[in-house]
């Protein structure tokens, strides 16, 4: 059962102040939930780096904002969450060009996609989901902690039922897409509670909270029709029963300028959290409670990710 704190039963985007001198930076920004993220930061006057893999979806989404926000300050960032090659050198373009970052929104993701392993050796759907929002967070956390910045996880009602799979990490014995989907949507929730309390116990000025958009039509649902017919009709029931990016991205834009405090998670207001005009606290399942689970997890993080902090 979720619980509506009295200052967030009715935030809305008006309630966000001035974010003028600001910098955001958001991952898998030229689609859905990150392009809206990004137009309403952008709105409030933050100055918005677009994060992608792809730079001519990049540039064309920037151009989009640009146009409707002539006074507004857009960049992009080439950068493949599921490479930590590309993850390292777009950190060392931004450690070079920029002295800090206020918001790190981590949205990029993919849904349960075929098994595909990445060049670093990774199943592709923990790469993207996790392990390269981790990287990236870690060799970013200069810049973050030079403006006490935030960091939002993007998360999913998919992490109910989702458990971390510690004996064979990469799915490699028996896959099943939703399943491995699930566990990355666990490990992104994991992953910000635990940096919530990593950042307190090191006295970093550092906060990061977790997010979830409920059921949304998004680009995502595309990634599903890479596994024939079956995955194609999973694919167009998920887009027709979807709300709209500007609802789905409401939770991410209010965990990360709204009223709530590190480590909390938030989605939705409405039935069982799929959907809604508000936003409220969200379910935290018993999985992503186990603090032991959670410092394991971090730890095969840092183990695989070559990144280690806090």
């Amino acid at each position: 059962m979720t619980t509506t704190d009295p200052s967030l039963a009715n935030w809305t985007v008006a309630h966000i102040g001035d974010l003028s001198g600001q910098t955001a930076l958001v991952t898998g920004a030229n689609s859905g939930l990150g392009l809206v993220t990004a137009r309403v930061l952008a709105e409030a006057g933050a100055a918005v780096v677009m994060a992608g893999r792809n730079e001519q979806r990049l540039d064309a989404a920037a151009t989009q904002l640009q146009r409707s926000l002539p006074a507004a300050q857009f960049e992009i960032q080439i950068i493949d969450v599921s490479s930590l090659e590309s993850v390292r050198v777009a950190v060392e373009r931004l450690l070079a060009s920029h002295s800090g970052i206020d918001l790190l929104i981590n949205n990029a993701g993919i849904m349960a996609t075929p098994r595909v392993v990445t060049p670093d050796g990774f199943e592709r759907q923990f790469a993207t989901n996790h392990l390269g929002h981790f990287a990236l967070t870690g060799q970013l956390l200069p810049l973050l902690e030079a403006r006490n910045g935030r960091v939002v996880a993007v998360s999913s009602l998919a992490a109910q039922k989702g458990a971390i799979r510690f004996d064979d990490i990469q799915h490699e014995s028996r896959y099943d897409n939703w399943t491995v989907y699930r566990q990355t949507k666990l490990a992104n929730l994991m992953f910000g509670r635990e940096m919530s309390r990593r950042a307190a116990a090191s006295g970093s000025g550092v906060t990061a909270t977790i997010a979830h958009p409920g059921i949304s039509a998004t680009n995502l649902a595309k990634d599903m029709s890479e596994g024939g017919f079956f995955h194609r009709i999973q694919a167009a029931l998920f887009s027709l029963g979807g709300q709209s990016p500007e609802l789905g991205a409401l939770p991410l834009v209010c965990a990360a300028v709204g009223p709530v405090s590190s480590g909390e998670f938030v989605g939705p207001n409405g039935i069982r959290e799929s959907r809604g005009s508000g936003v409220s606290l969200s379910f935290v399942p018993e999985a992503a409670k186990d603090g032991a689970a959670a410092a394991r997890l971090w730890d095969l993080s840092q183990e695989l990710t070559g990144v280690e902090f806090l």
